[in-house]
């Protein structure tokens, strides 16, 4: 194949290497606890904990209401 006179040869410059890729650093570890484990350091006993605004009261009934059905679903396998 034979080249027209007007067309010129397209020299290829070697392909630039990509940037490198920037690694974002890890997020620093706090120095200090989170609120709830230093709340439970500090609590006197289980009932502090308990009482406490750690756990709201609906987180138990909630807890109650989801036992009661595995309950139930579990009697209704066996049975």
């Amino acid at each position: 194949m034979q080249e027209s006179p007007g067309t010129q040869e397209v020299q290829q410059t070697p392909a630039q290497s990509a940037p490198p890729v920037q690694t974002h650093p890890s997020p620093a570890i706090p120095d200090e606890p989170p609120v709830f484990l230093d709340a439970i350091r500090q609590a006197n006993s289980l009932s502090d904990i308990l009482h406490d605004d750690l756990i709201q009261p609906h987180v138990y009934l909630i807890a109650l209401i989801a036992f009661t059905i595995l309950v139930a679903i579990v009697l209704g396998v066996i049975a």
